[in-house]
């Protein structure tokens, strides 16, 4: 995120719920935050005061209370298969279906907020038919990771170091990025990204 800010997502244990972080007042997390991937905490986690409308159905205020352990990525997954849902197979089946792919092949996702299908969450964990081959682009001098499905690509924002290819298989988690207009005419947009895997 800009100025610094990072976006954590957690799932809550005992409901399986996927939630994203904010402060206890509901602010954005700070880089330096204390979380790390596969940490477990004891937290209270409240309804976000400022909760953005669909799909963006995750935010959580949270006032965190102590670490309790940290498990790893094969833990994570094994949680995730029992606990959560997860979708297996093509990724046209990800977001109730209807994510919108065009443009220049390797194309890009995403859902309008225009529509009437905007589905009522922006986290999923997703099984892939297939697998996902890494792929750089620079565009503006920066330089900016995908990872290719077939004739589309989904933009990497996570923070593991990215691998050469996903084998098919593998828990992955998948997420709608923040609306975003092109241009004050244009409609807004949540672009599909990937933002995990556990191997």
């Amino acid at each position: 995120m800009s100025n610094n800010n990072v976006c954590v997502s957690g799932i809550v244990e005992e409901t399986g719920e996927s939630i994203r972080i904010h402060t206890s007042k509901g602010g954005n997390l700070h880089k330096d935050s204390p979380y790390q991937i596969g940490d477990r905490w004891e937290m209270i986690v409240e309804s976000a005061w400022n909760a953005r409308p669909y799909p963006h159905t995750e935010d959580r205020n949270v006032t965190p209370i102590k670490k309790i352990g940290n498990i790893n990525l094969k833990e994570i997954a094994d949680f995730v298969s029992k606990n959560c849902r997860v979708l297996k197979g093509n990724i046209s089946g990800l977001f109730n279906k209807v994510i919108i792919f065009e443009g220049e092949i390797p194309q890009s996702g995403f859902i309008t907020t225009k529509s009437n299908n905007v589905p009522d969450h922006s986290v999923e964990f997703w099984i892939s038919d297939t697998n996902l081959i890494k792929r750089e682009e620079t565009y503006e001098g920066k330089k900016k990771i995908y990872y290719l499905y077939d004739r589309y690509k989904i933009k990497y924002v996570g923070f593991q170091e990215a691998i050469d290819n996903i084998p098919k298989g593998t828990v992955i988690r998948i997420s709608l990025a923040n609306r975003w207009e092109k241009d004050p005419l244009s409609e807004e947009r949540c672009y599909l990204q990937l933002s995990g895997w556990y191997l």
